[in-house]
């Protein structure tokens, strides 16, 4: 019995550094390229998530010339494109559908930026929720300069935790099944 209460005490040591650590990420988690006087900024609103949570991604693009930069676009869908992968293989993205075809531009003047943003339900393509695990959330501007510049695509890595709770629960389902075990030895 005294053996029980030592490992579920124990159990609930280890667990707790855990649930706090978890939600004590406040840092804004982001990569930026400068190419041809161009930044291309990509960020989530912090690197480690719990299942379940909601990732805020924001995609950036500041003109750093002297002089305006015309991008031009072959959809009227949203300019921005974003997407989540795991391992090199596509977990998300947006948009996903049929686009609209038209010409549309985008001229942005000396120090001038837009920027895209969105949430991902951490779900994939089908609407199923994901696995904990390593992410890479990638944006890029979808269109090409008119001087030919092309923009990058930027990407940041994001870690997907199970929530403390679960943890906790198969951290004390262990220690209960180590103290059965041992109780039935003797």
């Amino acid at each position: 019995m005294k053996t029980t209460r030592v490992a579920a005490l124990v159990a609930v040591l280890l667990a707790a550094p855990l649930a706090v650590n978890v939600h004590a990420n406040p840092a804004v988690n982001w990569n930026a390229v400068v190419a041809d006087n161009i930044e291309y900024y990509t960020q989530t609103d912090k690197a480690v998530y719990v299942l379940g949570d909601n990732v805020d991604i924001l995609h950036r693009v500041t003109n750093l010339r002297d002089e305006e930069i015309t991008f031009e676009f072959a959809n009227l869908q949203d300019y921005m494109y974003f997407e989540v992968s795991q391992v090199g293989s596509l977990i998300w993205a947006y948009p996903s559908g049929p686009v609209n075809p038209a010409v549309w531009d985008l001229t942005l003047q000396a120090g001038d930026n837009a920027e895209g943003s969105l949430v991902w339900e951490m779900v994939d393509g089908q609407g199923s929720p994901v696995a904990p695990g390593v992410y890479d959330v990638s944006a890029v501007l979808q269109g090409t300069g008119k001087d030919g510049t092309d923009p990058l695509s930027v990407s940041v890595s994001i870690q997907i935790v199970p929530e403390p709770a679960s943890v906790t629960l198969v951290l004390l389902g262990g220690v209960g099944l180590v103290a059965v075990s041992r109780h039935r030895r003797r």
